[in-house]
Order: structure tokens, then sequence, then C-alpha cells
């Protein structure tokens, strides 16, 4: 499971007016880079592996958001960067596909 992410514009109104640059790079490096990383190493480890008895060698899992597919006022910055997960997760598996080493995005999102 790949979990890295967080949100700090949460708390600011109207955030895209608000966002500082170093706002925007913290995010960056730790939602996309992150994830980048941990999917990097995991799939470099996995490549090296037996096929377990069904033949793949392993899945990797990582955590976008359903606003990275909808949007949510107020959240401009987790929304992009959300969606650079969701987009890495297919380029990610596309790649690692020849090795039979998975990689799914998972978008949580609230229930009302």
């Amino acid at each position: 499971m790949n979990n890295t992410g967080f949100c700090s514009e949460a708390a600011a109104v109207n955030s895209i007016n608000k966002a500082s640059e170093d706002m925007i790079n913290s995010h960056l490096s730790v939602n996309v880079k992150g994830t980048f990383f941990g999917c990097k190493h995991t799939l470099r480890q996995m490549k090296k592996q037996e096929p377990l008895w069904h033949g793949d060698c392993g899945w990797t899992v990582n955590i976008s958001s359903t606003i990275a597919l909808v949007g949510m006022a107020g959240l401009s910055i987790y929304a992009a960067t959300k969606g650079a997960v969701a987009s890495l997760t297919k380029s990610v598996t596309i790649n690692a596909a020849p090795y039979r080493v998975h990689c799914n995005a998972v978008c949580p999102g609230c229930v009302s």
C-alpha cells in the first residue's frame, strides 16, 4: 500500500488565490514524489521476485482520491497532486506489466 499524501490547504478559504509556491512544492514533494519513489523502489524489488503460484510477482496499491476525479472547491493543489497519482498509476502499471507486477489506485471519498 502506497499511502502517501497530505492536504494543508483545507483550512484556507479560496486556496487557489492564497496558495504559496512553498505550499505547492510541499504537496508535490509528498503527494507526487513520495508516491513515485514508493512505486519505484517497490517495483524494483517485485521485478526480482520469483512469481507466486498464480504467475504474478506482486501488487502495489496507490492511494489517490475521488477529488482527483471530480474536484472540490478549496482543494485545487490536493486535487492536482492526487490526479497526478492516478495518472502515475496508469503509467507504472503499463511499465510493470511485462514483469507480471500490478499497480492499482484506490480513490477513497466521502460518504454522506
